[in-house]
């Protein structure tokens, strides 16, 4: 029996306009049979690749990370599991490309409209909340709204066109948490005596006055500064020392 989530592809493949092709399809399948285990076939597949073979391994290892999240992803929301190859071109040229060169990333995304701005501000999105609970002022919130927007396009972008992968973007996200938590800190020991408003402030600015690296390509200024925003609006980093309890406080 078909399960329901593949039979709308079944019955799409085999349509009557298309019944004719289908049948033509299914002449040239190709049966190959696994003669080692499925581990070492896949990746004697991938060697032929044409990847150099200083760089192949932790291509390799990537792309088996990106194609297990994505499965794993679809199983959890009761999805078909299937991958495009296109899909799968662009993570392998953008992890091919994460290992072979550092280059510059060049910003899609230009400055926000006024209205754009307004409209962030009246969404009270997490991560103007944790600005506001450490005092911050109009400028700089307007500062964040755009760091926050133009990083969100350009990842998003970068990430379709295969110019970044979903591995550099998770290592360079770990990076700035822990960056972020040494930084808490340092503060929370040197500044101690400081109220917690000006304790948050501090971690915020010395988050945004370090320079933390993606490992295979640079990215413009704004960029760091909008992942931050976008951990904070997720509550994976925060300014205030007890940033979580804050923002139940308002939300409440």
């Amino acid at each position: 029996m078909i399960g329901e989530e593949y039979k709308k592809y079944i019955e799409y493949f085999f349509a009557q306009d298309r019944m004719e092709m289908a049948c033509k399809i299914i002449q040239n399948f190709e049966l190959k049979k696994c003669i080692d285990n499925y581990t070492i076939t896949v990746r004697k597949e991938f060697d032929k690749s044409g990847i150099p073979a200083d760089i192949i391994e932790p291509i390799y290892m990537g792309i088996i990370g990106w194609i297990d999240l994505n499965v794993t992803k679809m199983v959890e929301n009761n999805e078909a599991i299937i991958i495009s190859f296109e899909n799968y071109q662009v993570q392998l040229r953008a992890l091919y490309r994460d290992y072979n060169q550092k280059h510059s990333l060049m910003p899609h995304s230009v400055k926000p409209s006024k209205l754009e701005i307004q409209n962030e501000l009246q969404q009270q999105r997490t991560y103007i909340t944790q600005l506001e609970i450490i005092d911050c002022d109009y400028t700089e919130k307007i500062e964040a709204i755009n760091d926050f927007i133009r990083a969100s396009i350009d990842r998003t972008i970068w990430a379709d066109n295969g110019d970044i992968s979903f591995l550099s973007m998770q290592s360079y996200e770990e990076k700035l948490k822990r960056s972020w938590n040494l930084e808490r800190k340092i503060i929370m020991i040197e500044n101690k005596n400081e109220l917690p408003e000006e304790q948050g402030k501090l971690i915020y600015y010395k988050c945004q006055r370090n320079q933390i690296e993606m490992s295979s390509v640079s990215v413009p200024d704004f960029f760091q500064n909008g992942c931050y925003h976008l951990l904070a609006d997720g509550l994976e980093v925060g300014w205030h020392p007890q940033y979580l309890e804050k923002i139940k406080e308002v939300k409440d």
